[in-house]
C-alpha cells in the first residue's frame, strides 16, 4: 500500500493522524478525535526528561515535534536504547499493561508532546474499533522492524546494522513528512547510536566512514544522505515494513 495519497484530509493537527493517514486515509471523525486528543501541546528541551523509570504509569505521550530515546542503564553503568521516538509515535504503550514506566524517556532535539491519558484510550479503543486496529497494525510493524535489528545483531555485522538503522529511520520519518527527499537530520550522538545498535561509539564512527568510502551515504555534520538506497538494502538485507500492508481485515469503522 503506498503512502498518503495526492488528495489526502488535513491532518495537521494531529502528528499521529497525518501518521496513520500514511497507511490508510483516515476518516473525517477519526481525524477529529486525534485532533482533540492532541490539543494539549507541552514543548521539551533538547536533554530533558519527560518520565523517568519505576513512575507510576498515567499516561501516555505523541510526538509533536523532535526526536526522543526510550533508554535503560543496568547495574554496571552501561545503557542500552530500545527505541527512538520521532513525529507521530506513541510514546509509553509498552507501560500501558503496567503500574510503573519501564524506560527513561528523553528529549534529543528540541520537541513538543502531547499527553494521553489512560482514560483517553479508554474512550478511543471503545469506540474507535478502525483507529484501535490500526494502532495495533502500527505497534505490530514497529515490532517486526526490532526483530529484523534483533537478526542482524545475531550476525554481528555493523554495516549491515548501520545500513539498517539508516534505511528504517528513513522510512519512519517519511510517514511524517519529517525528512527531506534522501536525507535526514540526525540528533542522536554516535554513542547514542552505537547504544542502539549495541556497538562501541568509535565502531560507529569507523562503520559511517566505510560507509561513505563505499559512496552509500554522506554526512555533512548531523545530516545524513542517502546515495544508494539500493546499495544499503543489499548490505541490510533491508524489507520495508511499511510497504506491501495487507489492511482489509481492519473493521470498517
Amino acid at each position: 500500500m503506498p503512502f498518503s495519497p495526492d488528495h489526502s484530509p488535513d491532518c495537521s493537527g494531529s502528528a499521529l493522524a497525518q501518521k496513520l493517514n500514511a497507511l490508510l486515509p483516515l476518516q473525517p471523525r477519526e481525524i477529529d478525535v486525534l485532533t482533540q486528543l492532541e490539543e494539549d501541546v507541552e514543548p521539551v528541551d533538547s536533554g530533558s526528561a519527560i518520565s523517568n523509570r519505576k513512575e507510576m504509569v498515567e499516561a501516555c505521550y505523541t510526538v509533536r515535534k523532535g526526536w526522543f530515546v526510550s533508554e535503560s542503564v543496568g547495574p554496571t553503568g552501561g545503557r542500552a536504547i530500545p527505541r527512538i521516538h520521532f513525529p507521530g509515535d506513541i510514546i509509553g504503550l509498552s507501560n500501558l499493561p503496567y503500574d510503573q514506566t519501564i524506560y527513561r524517556v528523553v528529549a534529543k532535539s528540541r520537541g513538543a508532546v502531547c499527553k494521553i491519558r489512560k482514560r483517553d484510550f479508554r474512550q478511543l479503543l471503545g469506540s474507535y474499533s478502525r483507529l484501535s486496529g490500526l494502532l495495533l497494525c502500527v505497534a505490530l510493524i514497529e515490532q517486526t522492524q526490532h526483530e529484523d535489528r534483533a537478526s542482524l545483531h545475531l550476525r554481528n555485522y555493523s554495516m549491515a546494522r548501520v545500513a539498517l538503522f539508516i534505511l528504517q529511520t528513513m522510512d519512519r520519518l517519511k510517514l511524517s513528512g519529517s525528512h527531506s527527499h534522501d536525507q535526514f537530520h540526525c540528533p542522536l550522538t554516535q554513542m547514542d547510536v552505537g547504544d542502539l545498535l549495541g556497538l562501541t561509539n568509535v565502531h560507529i564512527s569507523r562503520t559511517y566512514s566505510q560507509l561513505e568510502r563505499l559512496q552509500l551515504i554522506e554526512r555533512n555534520g548531523s545530516f545524513i544522505r542517502i546515495l544508494d538506497r539500493q546499495g544499503l538494502c543489499d548490505l541490510a538485507d533491508y524489507t520495508d515494513r511499511f510497504q506491501g500492508l495487507s489492511l482489509d481485515w481492519l473493521p470498517e469503522g
